[in-house]
């Protein structure tokens, strides 16, 4: 909302661009919120906040507190994600989409934590044989990975497993949704 009342101007813009045969992609943010503007628009933005592993708001570089980061794995940050998409390619005309800061930090927030449990629980059948315990009912996602070499602990290998699970399912989507708009749409981060 806050960026509409800029919106006639990029589509000229845009317009612009295509009638000298420029390609132009919509930017678009996938690891900052900013929440001075977007608490205007959507007031619990607090719940889409990835957590670190002390329990505390993930920022951007630790040192930008106006860039909150978001957790990957909140429905409505993806939904967000696919009115920025749907607006820039059908309203906007943008010939694609450029995902920026496209890595998604570990988020320890609960809904992470319930997801990843029910990621081993359907990916490991034998937890006893593999992890020595009986299931996956009170794991917490490690936070320690190790300083040098390769990683030998495979509760750590099954986190990054699911992470990157995780974020290519995301990205997935999203390109599906920016194809569903526009079959010649450009997607790239």
């Amino acid at each position: 909302d806050f960026e509409s009342k800029d919106f006639p101007n990029v589509k000229r813009f845009v317009d612009n661009c295509h009638k000298h045969n420029i390609k132009v992609l919509a930017y678009t943010q996938f690891t900052t919120l900013y929440y001075e503007t977007m608490m205007e628009e959507i007031p619990d933005l607090e719940n889409w906040l990835a957590i670190d592993e002390h329990g505390d708001k993930r920022i951007y570089r630790d040192r930008d507190y106006f860039r909150w980061i978001p957790c990957i794995n909140t429905p409505e940050f993806e939904e967000y994600l696919k009115k920025v998409i749907r607006i820039a390619l059908e309203e906007g005309n943008f010939d694609g989409i450029m995902v920026d800061t496209s890595d998604a930090p570990a988020c320890y927030c609960p809904r992470c934590v319930k997801l990843f449990r029910e990621y081993l629980s359907e990916k490991i059948h034998d937890p006893e044989q593999q992890f020595g315990i009986l299931n996956f009912k009170h794991v917490l996602p490690p936070v320690k990975k190790p300083a040098y070499g390769e990683n030998q602990d495979p509760l750590y290998q099954q986190w990054v497993k699911f992470r990157c699970e995780r974020v290519s399912t995301l990205y997935r989507r999203l390109y599906n949704i920016t194809k569903s708009c526009n079959p010649e749409a450009i997607f790239s981060g």
